[in-house]
């Protein structure tokens, strides 16, 4: 990660904060090394979400092979020294793809995040018009019903993210 402007952004989280200290500030990015985890805490983020999106690091890297330089296990832990500095249920986040990893593979991953108090975010595969990935069909709606209600007996009483309300308009929720 280069982090040649990370002090920049520190000024600016921390002006945001001056300003409206009762607003929220969420980060969403590749995961941060875990000692800088803390220093965007202080500076006022509020909220964090590192976005595994896809479980099977073999498909990651087939899929979003950039973002995949980060393996699976690198996530997880960054997702758990995360959830130390922002304790409370629905601070720390991870947005899942659903119609790329196997059914039992996101049960699986998604009980993990459970355990280690991580909220996850279903998003849907939706595939454009035009791009590589346009013949690839997305899941069904019998398929996408049967995932939310087992990730929701999963992970009660915790819930599916994202807490803000206008974000839930490009995920799993109901």
């Amino acid at each position: 990660i280069d982090f040649k402007n990370e002090e920049i952004v520190l000024d600016l989280i921390r002006y945001i904060r001056n300003k409206e200290p009762q607003k929220g500030i969420t980060l969403m990015s590749v995961p941060l090394p875990k000692h800088k985890l803390r220093l965007y805490k202080e500076a006022g983020i509020t909220d964090v979400s590192f976005n595994i999106e896809i479980f099977d690091q073999g498909t990651a890297e087939k899929i979003m092979p950039a973002k995949s330089t980060f393996n699976r296990e690198y996530y997880f832990n960054i997702l758990k020294s995360s959830k130390e500095i922002w304790n409370h249920y629905g601070d720390v986040r991870t947005i899942i793809m659903v119609g790329f990893d196997r059914y039992e593979n996101l049960l699986t991953n998604i009980s993990y995040l459970n355990k280690i108090g991580v909220q996850p975010v279903l998003s849907v595969f939706r595939p454009l018009k035009y791009s590589e990935l346009a013949n690839n069909l997305p899941p069904t709606n019998e398929y996408l019903y049967k995932l939310y209600n087992d990730c929701l007996g999963i992970i009660a009483p915790n819930n599916l993210g994202p807490k803000c309300k206008l974000c839930k308009n490009n995920t799993l929720s109901l």
